[in-house]
């Protein structure tokens, strides 16, 4: 007999299955065939050859979580904001030292030059304050690793390379390397500081700072990143007769879908909000 069809979804897995996979896991005895579709209701869990498949899928799936709050975009937003500004504080210093040669080219008086930029302290405070909420709210973020399979010591000294990093490193080393030999691989971390300081020491250390700005940005821009959001301990059952207290609905656990759960409690928290508001 051939087995059923697979979520591979979170549009469509009901929530009381993936609530059943990650209490399993808390377990220590993962069950991932709550993946599969079948009456789950009013049957046992069915045999399932291949396992590892279904971990997969379900690695998949705790990366669709595309639905990051509104709080965590506006603080991407500001330290993009910050880091334009000082940016245009350092284009100005530019500007005046090219006015200046000119100046002196044609025996002007120079201008005076404020070269002490106050702006680049803000660069950090807020780029700071979105990196501890990604932290805080979310794990195993996942990035791409550039890297040249080598015994090369000068290639081997750190633990991760950017694409720009492994051909600066190449430049200021006069390495020629075919670029047919550089690969990349995927590396995942628990939390976004330990590469943000390696990253940030290799900037240093060739005395680009401005341009470590500039790429932190997007490497770590909230579009692109790949990550996983902390999970929470809850009463999966509780939620839902608390979402249906709120919203005067029968909302059932296994025909409600991981999506549709996930915007009823963004929305039942905004509608909390909102009541707390006119309260005062």
């Amino acid at each position: 007999m051939k087995l059923q069809n697979k979520y591979k979804s979170l549009d469509t897995l009901p929530i009381g299955c993936m609530d059943n996979i990650q209490k399993s896991i808390a377990a220590g005895k993962p069950e991932y065939r709550w993946l599969l579709d079948f009456d789950f209701i009013f049957g046992d869990l069915p045999e399932y050859e291949n396992i590892q498949e279904l971990k997969e899928i379900y690695e998949s799936l705790t990366y669709q979580f595309d639905e990051l709050d509104l709080n965590m975009y506006s603080l991407y937003i500001k330290s993009k904001r910050a880091f334009v500004k000082f940016n245009q504080k350092e284009l100005q210093i530019k500007i005046a030292d090219l006015e200046n040669q000119e100046r002196e080219i044609n025996g002007l008086k120079q201008i005076k030059v404020n070269r002490i930029n106050t702006l680049k302290g803000n660069v950090y405070h807020t780029f700071d304050e979105y990196r501890k909420k990604l932290n805080n709210d979310f794990t195993d973020f996942k990035f791409i690793e550039f890297y040249i399979d080598t015994e090369n010591k000068i290639l081997k000294d750190f633990i991760f390379y950017t694409e720009h990093q492994l051909i600066c490193k190449l430049n200021f080393h006069n390495l020629e390397i075919n670029e047919k030999d550089i690969k990349h691989q995927e590396k995942t971390f628990i939390h976004v500081d330990f590469l943000h300081k390696y990253l940030y020491d290799f900037y240093e250390g060739i005395g680009q700072l401005n341009e470590f700005f500039k790429l932190r940005l997007d490497f770590f821009d909230l579009n692109n990143l790949r990550c996983k959001p902390k999970q929470v301990a809850s009463d999966l059952d509780e939620n839902i007769m608390s979402l249906n207290n709120i919203f005067k609905n029968n909302y059932d656990k296994w025909e409600l879908t991981v999506k549709q759960y996930h915007i009823l409690q963004k929305k039942a928290i905004e509608l909390n909000r909102l009541q707390a508001s006119k309260k005062r």
